[in-house]
């Protein structure tokens, strides 16, 4: 298993473990009134989840998300809804590495 994908009533989260541990992708943006639309935040803060240090990123809006299939991997593309990308990810492995659209 190389990701986990889960959903959420309003919220994108992108969780990486390195290689020990599955990247997980929280995808929901569109079932809950939203306040502002917050911008993507990378946080390199160290995050320790279930005893892992991990990476993430996140943000609070409505819009899609769309995933490709590579030779090498996926790509995620998280959009809002005017169809501009706010973050791409991109998965090989279990390494998820993301960057603001």
């Amino acid at each position: 298993v190389s990701l986990v994908i889960s959903g959420h009533v309003h919220h994108f989260a992108a969780y990486t473990f390195g290689l020990s541990r599955p990247a997980q992708l929280v995808v929901g943006e569109g079932g809950a009134n939203l306040a502002d639309a917050d911008r993507p935040s990378l946080d390199r803060t160290p995050l320790r989840i279930d005893g892992m240090d991990a990476t993430k990123v996140n943000f609070a809006r409505y819009g899609y998300v769309l995933m490709e299939r590579s030779e090498t991997g996926w790509t995620v593309e998280a959009h809002d809804l005017d169809d501009k990308i706010v973050l791409r990810c991109r998965l090989k492995g279990r390494d998820l590495a993301c960057t603001p659209g």
